[in-house]
């Protein structure tokens, strides 16, 4: 039997991953080495996205704490 997690902010994960779905489609900004702007491809699970950029159209996935709203 399947149940739906709790994570410790108290949200379901399926309600935490209809959240992060709504982020498609939007720019953000990587903080990384060398930070750079992308585009949210997909949603991978709670902590990770899949992001791309102009500069390297293949996805990589990125947690979501090296992430920032545009």
């Amino acid at each position: 039997m399947m149940t739906n997690s709790t994570q410790p902010n108290g949200y379901p994960s399926s309600e935490i991953l209809e959240i992060h779905k709504r982020m498609i489609g939007k720019t953000v900004l990587v903080i990384d080495e060398n930070p750079w702007y992308g585009e949210i491809k997909d949603v991978i699970d709670e902590e990770y996205f899949s992001i791309s950029s102009p500069e390297v159209p293949v996805p990589r996935k990125i947690s979501m704490y090296k992430i920032r709203s545009t």
